[in-house]
């Protein structure tokens, strides 16, 4: 819904997703505070963090529909990313500063093929340095750049597909899909460990998160209003129950309902055309709130 005040148009309410193509130079937090200005809007918040120099799909959700990020949490993302190989920053990638070079030699297409392919699977990995992951209460970058010395988190991670796209002058390309949480910068540094070299990213894009592909995202400047996807679309699988008005204050106060439904996880609750709250259900037929709304 939208006001026309003095040729501005203002947004009274607006909940859903934007699907961004991010460009280089800006932050994933950056993005947020000029969908927020450009829009008017109470609250922006991304899903999934692109480094600066990292282009690509950012899913930005706006008012309300913040409040279901978690929904997303388990979802797969797929990159395509540019290894180069000699050299390493402190960042482990194009932005951060060369730290070490080294020559590096010829390597066969087949020798890079079965490097890669060995990434696949479950595997730990030893999250960089540079990085928004929290070190003793503080970001692992803020403790980076103040040069104290930590160790740096092992986790989980899960690589579903990895593929050699190109190897040229001492570049390797390749494509990778990547459960959550994974950071393709180490990927990458490990790459070229196994190798037998060392290397960064000098460039990454994120082609896809889940069922979103960046090919149908706008660039910042293009984006419009009219590109806000409703919620009901991001999540078709959750299904939407329709309340009169009885159990529509019930909802709006929080509370628990038994409901004539089988669906086993979760309902949106709705009332005319607006969604009131995302409930889930703890046992057969009574739903506790997950999610509440706001009732602007």
């Amino acid at each position: 819904m939208e006001t026309k005040i003095k040729n501005v148009y203002t947004i009274v309410s607006m909940n859903g997703y934007f699907l961004l193509d991010k460009e280089s130079g800006y932050t994933s937090n950056d993005v947020d505070c000029i969908i927020r200005k450009k829009f008017s809007l109470r609250k922006a918040g991304h899903l999934g963090t692109l480094d600066p120099f990292a282009t690509g799909l950012l899913i930005v959700g706006v008012n309300d529909a913040t409040r279901l990020m978690s929904l997303f949490e388990d979802d797969e993302k797929s990159y395509i990313a540019t290894l180069q190989l000699g050299k390493t920053t402190d960042t482990l990638d194009c932005d951060g500063t060369i730290i070490q070079e080294e020559e590096v030699r010829s390597y066969s297409l087949e020798e890079i093929k079965d490097v890669i392919a060995s990434f696949l699977g479950k595997q730990k990995q030893e999250v960089p340095l540079y990085s928004a992951k929290h070190i003793d209460g503080k970001r692992a970058y803020e403790l980076a750049r103040e040069k104290r010395k930590v160790k740096a988190p092992i986790i989980d991670i899960d690589v579903k597909k990895i593929a050699l796209l190109q190897y040229k002058d001492q570049e390797i390309t390749f494509s990778v899909t990547v459960s959550k949480g994974t950071y393709i910068r180490s990927l990458g540094r490990d790459i070229a460990l196994r190798l037998g070299t060392i290397g960064y990213l000098s460039s990454l894009r994120r082609t896809s998160v889940n069922q979103f592909e960046v090919i149908n995202a706008k660039k910042l400047v293009d984006l419009s209003a009219d590109d806000l996807l409703s919620i009901e679309e991001v999540f078709p699988q959750i299904p939407t129950f329709v309340c009169d008005k009885t159990q529509a204050k019930r909802v709006f106060n929080g509370n628990d309902l038994h409901l004539d439904s089988q669906d086993e996880n979760y309902l949106f609750m709705k009332v005319e055309d607006k969604i009131l709250a995302l409930y889930r259900q703890d046992r057969p037929h009574h739903y506790i709130s997950y999610r509440g709304f706001s009732r602007e």
